[in-house]
């Protein structure tokens, strides 16, 4: 069984298409959804309960997938975002990887539904390299726009996701390629929303993302780089 966990706060525009288009994912194997919710003030969680599994708790992305980790079922877990449209075919490649080929965890490349050329050159020119280097030097670093997936087992012996406030999903998937096999699904992209570029602006939205990662590999705290990020909801 694979278990989908969707984290959600306040996604009440959008969980009940994201759920839907889940449930129609082709696959042969066994599925669970889970929508972790983290306090919602909208209908969400209302909304989510005609189509999946609601685990409520605290808002905190770790907290709330930590917390949706431990009531799957599935020996597998797909960490999703409610604004996600995954490739139809992602959970026949995550079972290929997995189970035929022995993978431990990985993620995919994303894509964006408005703004995708413009913000893939933009990323292409800052860090000075072609869309080829880029998806070379980006195969083993996930993000939760990544999608990742990984067997519990594993998730469990890493402990989970480190309780910080932003940067969590990446520092996991550090700690996750050092130890284990995984793999980037290069040919099921995942389709992400670009509501934060749009609302906040497209030039402000890419810098301010490269300028974190990088400050986050030189020392500066989660905590501090959480002050500079902001709700688009």
């Amino acid at each position: 069984m694979i278990s989908l966990i969707v984290v959600a706060y306040n996604e009440a525009m959008c969980i009940g298409r994201t759920l839907r288009y889940l449930e129609q994912m082709t696959y042969e194997g066994k599925r669970e959804i889970i929508v972790a919710d983290g306090g919602s003030s909208d209908a969400t969680v209302g909304i989510s309960m005609k189509y999946a599994q609601v685990v409520e708790g605290c808002k905190g992305r770790a907290k709330q997938q930590n917390l949706a980790a431990q009531s799957a079922e599935g020996d597998i877990l797909w960490f999703l975002h409610a604004d996600m449209r995954p490739h139809p075919y992602a959970l026949e490649a995550i079972h290929q990887y997995v189970y035929e080929e022995g993978y431990d965890g990985g993620g995919f490349p994303r894509v964006f539904d408005e703004y995708h050329e413009r913000i893939n050159h933009l990323r292409t020119r800052l860090n000075f390299r072609t869309k080829d280097k880029q998806e070379q030097v980006d195969c083993d670093c996930f993000c939760g726009e990544n999608g990742i997936f990984v067997r519990k087992n594993v998730f469990e012996a890493l402990g989970g996701f480190c309780d910080m406030p932003i940067m969590e999903d990446y520092e996991f998937t550090e700690r996750l390629q050092a130890q284990y096999k995984i793999k980037k699904i290069c040919s099921h992209p995942l389709v992400i929303s670009a509501r934060r570029y749009v609302k906040e602006g497209f030039m402000t939205t890419c810098f301010r993302w490269m300028l974190m990662k990088k400050l986050y590999q030189w020392g500066v705290s989660p905590e501090r780089l959480a002050t500079w990020y902001r709700d688009v909801r």
